[in-house]
Order: structure tokens, then sequence, then C-alpha cells
């Protein structure tokens, strides 16, 4: 957990493996689902929610290399947080964003290398 600051508090369930954290620095806050799903702020049913959506979708792959295992669970991030959207429509925008950006920058540039070109004396044949 070195991307957690020491001293946060970790929300899990009951697993006996998310016993230690305590003992490694952080506030360990669980719920038995044995008696109830919530207990105060705590509440993990998101992160099930989520883990339940990316599970089900990467097991059609047969495993994953663990090279890229990070851009799949982004890919599934991006999905889960669009799943009411429709994403095509989410994908096309983003392309055509990507290219007026680029097309942006490409005429910035252009217009940049034009000035920079007209201050440049041109030199006398001799």
């Amino acid at each position: 957990m070195t991307k957690v600051r020491r001293g946060s508090a970790v929300y899990t369930d009951k697993w006996k493996g998310y016993d230690s954290l305590m003992f490694c620095g952080y506030r360990h806050l669980n719920v038995d689902h044995g008696y109830k799903f919530k207990q105060g702020k705590v509440c993990i049913n998101g992160v099930e929610g989520f883990w339940s959506f990316a599970k089900e979708r990467l097991i059609k792959h047969h495993g994953i290399s663990k090279n890229k295992f990070l851009l799949y669970i982004k890919e599934m991030e991006w999905r889960y947080n669009h799943r009411t959207d429709n994403l095509f429509e989410l994908l096309v925008k983003y392309m055509l964003w990507q290219i007026i950006d680029n097309h942006q920058k490409l005429i910035s540039t252009d217009l940049s290398d034009d000035i920079h070109m007209s201050s440049v004396k041109p030199t006398t044949p001799l």
C-alpha cells in the first residue's frame, strides 16, 4: 500500500487478510456482511460493484498479461463510470476533441514558425 498515506482510513469487509492494516499505520474500518452491508460511513458496496463489473468482463479474456493489467483496469474503470452513457457517442466525441485539439496545436505551431521565419533577414546574393 505504497500509494496510501499512513494514518488514512481504509474501508474493507471482514476478510482476515485485512486485519494487519492497523499494524501498518492505517485506520481500518470494516463491515461484516453477515450482519449488515453498511456501518456508519463504512460502505464498500461501490468497490464490490466495480470488481463484480470488472471480473465479469475480464473473465472473457481467459487471462491477461501482468504488464497490461493496469490498462485493462483503467478501461474497466472508464466503462464502469460511464455504464449508463452511450459509449459510442462518448468515444466519437473524445476522438473529435482530440482531432480539434491537434489541429489547433498544428495551426499555432505553423503560425509561430511563420513569425520566427519572418524575423530572419534574407541574405543578399554576391
